[in-house]
């Protein structure tokens, strides 16, 4: 297959430092495909954010990331602009905007940002109606719920109608109602084409809607796979160094129940971070 054909995202011999420390390991993966919702979990300190972050163009890293066949490192911003949005751990900080504003801005650094300034603002009005956020429209950004911050977050990432869509703990303010509507916009997007990487937390609900899962430790892929693949007690030990038993019940969900440390050790403060 000729990188022209190529689709998705493929990812080979990936290699992160933060100074002297390797974050990420020679990391290489398949094509993450759209139409597929694909999750990133693993342990504190795994590497999962700098994954995305490398993804996105945030931090220096080698080997080859090729978008539908388009070498992606050492790409201009611009180029990586106009086809990747990143939604970060960390809220938005403009303060000084409402959440109009905010996402109006943030459509102009994707590939809208040709567009003119009334279509600039219908774009940017017509994801808000999308997260159900119209009515925080005129909002400042610093009035806003943990919760709605996070998801004007997400509408930062959405109005740039991007190629790829990286999402680090989407759902980490959220309630369960939002979580659960959050989770199937994932979902539908990604059936519309995107490409979509999430970064979470919650083992058992990433499993219960991911359609690929790859679980990182110590900045190498532990396991990518379906869920049923990926999230076993096998997997669970190795990677988490927990004793679990998986469910997985009849409408298709996860959950997990854990007994106790793999190594049947106590953990110590210090090895918790």
């Amino acid at each position: 297959m000729t990188l022209e054909r190529e689709r998705g995202l493929v990812v080979e011999g990936m290699r992160a430092r933060y100074g002297r420390r390797t974050v990420l390991a020679n990391l290489t993966l398949p094509a993450i495909e759209p139409s597929r919702l694909t999750i990133v979990a693993g342990p504190n300190g795994a590497g999962k954010s700098t994954f995305l972050r490398a993804l996105a163009g945030l931090v220096p890293v080698e080997g080859s990331l090729r978008l539908d066949g388009h070498e992606l490192i050492g790409a201009r911003p611009a180029e990586r602009a106009a086809s990747i949005a990143f939604m970060p751990q960390t809220l938005p900080h403009d303060l000084g905007f409402t959440v109009l504003e905010a996402v109006v801005h943030a459509c102009r650094s994707g590939e809208a940002r040709r567009l003119a300034p009334v279509e600039t603002v219908a774009q940017a009005v017509a994801t808000l109606d999308r997260l159900g956020l119209t009515s925080l429209s005129d909002v400042p950004l610093d009035r806003l719920s943990g919760g709605q911050r996070q998801l004007t977050s997400l509408a930062q990432a959405l109005v740039r109608r991007p190629r790829l869509l990286l999402l680090d703990e989407p759902l980490s303010a959220l309630d369960l109602h939002h979580q659960h509507a959050v989770l199937t916009l994932l979902r539908r997007l990604s059936e519309e084409g995107l490409i979509v990487v999430a970064v979470l937390h919650d083992l058992g609900l990433a499993a219960s809607w991911a359609d690929r899962m790859i679980l990182i430790r110590d900045g190498a892929v532990a396991a990518d796979g379906t869920p049923e693949m990926t999230v076993t007690s096998a997997t669970l030990a190795t990677v988490y160094n927990v004793s679990a038993i998986v469910h997985r019940h009849a409408d298709h969900s996860f959950s997990i129940s854990v007994q106790g440390f793999g190594d049947h050790k106590r953990c110590c403060p210090d090895e918790i971070l």
